[in-house]
This record gives structure tokens, C-alpha cells and sequence, in this order.
């Protein structure tokens, strides 16, 4: 009995990574791959990497005095984007109803 699950869950694994793998041909999934792959380097692999001595460790070039009006400037912008992502129309409705949908809704 353990070694038909042990064997399902190895196929259903390898399955799923060959279907995901198949997806990154698509550029907006390679995009994502990409940005996925870089965030884990950054935030997590790099730090191992630095601690264990093989590189020195990295240091910000922005001076500790200047470091609050960088990181105000960059909150600004960040809300700058998704204020304008909010507030400008886009070309399609969030939730798209067909017409059946929507004579069912009326009837309510």
C-alpha cells in the first residue's frame, strides 16, 4: 500500500514540474520564473553565500545619513504606482459576465 502512494506521489511530482517547466515557453511565465528565481537569490540565497566567507560581505554604497530619504523616496514611488494603477481605467472589467449570467442576477 506505501509503495502505490510513494509511487503516485512521484509521478504526480514529476508530472507537475514537466507541466510547469512546459509553461515557462510562454513569455509571461518565463518573466515570472525569472523574477521568482532572482527574489530567492537575493533574499535568501545570497546571505548563505556571504556569511560562509567565500565573498565579502555586501554593503549598501548609499551613506547611513542619506538611507531614510531613499527609502522615503521609494515608498513614494511605490505608492505613486498603485495609486495610478487604481484610479486610471483599464481596457476589461475585473469579473466578466456573459449575458446568461447576468439575465439569471435580474431574476433575483
Amino acid at each position: 500500500m506505501i509503495a502505490a502512494l510513494v509511487y503516485l506521489q512521484v509521478h504526480s511530482l514529476k508530472n507537475r514540474i514537466r507541466s510547469q517547466v512546459r509553461r515557462l515557453r510562454k513569455p509571461k511565465y518565463l518573466a515570472g520564473g525569472l523574477v521568482g528565481v532572482l527574489y530567492i537569490y537575493f533574499f535568501f540565497l545570497r546571505q548563505f553565500l556571504f556569511q560562509r566567507g567565500h565573498f565579502p560581505m555586501a554593503s549598501s554604497h548609499i551613506p547611513a545619513e542619506y538611507r531614510w530619504l531613499v527609502e522615503s523616496l521609494a515608498a513614494g514611488l511605490l505608492l505613486v504606482i498603485v495609486m495610478l494603477s487604481w484610479i486610471t481605467p483599464h481596457q476589461r472589467a475585473a469579473l466578466a459576465f456573459t449575458e446568461a449570467e447576468i439575465a439569471l442576477a435580474r431574476g433575483f
